[in-house]
């Protein structure tokens, strides 16, 4: 299970880095804004993941992230990179909060007698 929090940590940077950069008159600019924040619910999940998220949280964490990183790839790739709306700051601050609220519930939560051990 690290194997993969790893993999999609380091493609949602990728993916991150890919949508900051952006076509300015002829070649391509880097748009710091956008980088920053669109990293940042991939490094949260990355920590969270590392010292030891709940399995639960951690599942519900990858659709946050896919909504997160179809967002992304939409605004950049099909709508041509255009940021005039503020989707592409808002949608990864949300994720954020998301995944740092459910690594929260559930590590509040007491395991009940059916559910699987946390141990990968």
């Amino acid at each position: 299970m690290k194997t993969l929090v790893y993999v999609v940590g380091i493609a949602g940077c990728a993916l991150a880095f890919a949508t900051a950069v952006v076509p300015h008159y002829g070649h391509h600019a880097l748009a710091f804004s956008v980088l920053i924040v669109g990293i940042l619910p991939y490094v949260t999940f990355l920590v969270l993941g590392e010292i030891g998220m709940h399995r639960s949280a951690m599942l519900t964490s990858f659709a946050v992230l896919y909504v997160d990183a179809m967002v992304k790839f939409i605004l950049r790739f099909i709508a041509g990179g255009s940021y005039d709306d503020l989707t592409v700051y808002v949608v990864p601050v949300m994720a954020t909060l998301a995944i740092a609220a459910l690594a929260y519930y559930f590590s509040q939560r007491t395991p009940s007698a059916n559910e699987p051990a946390d141990d990968y």
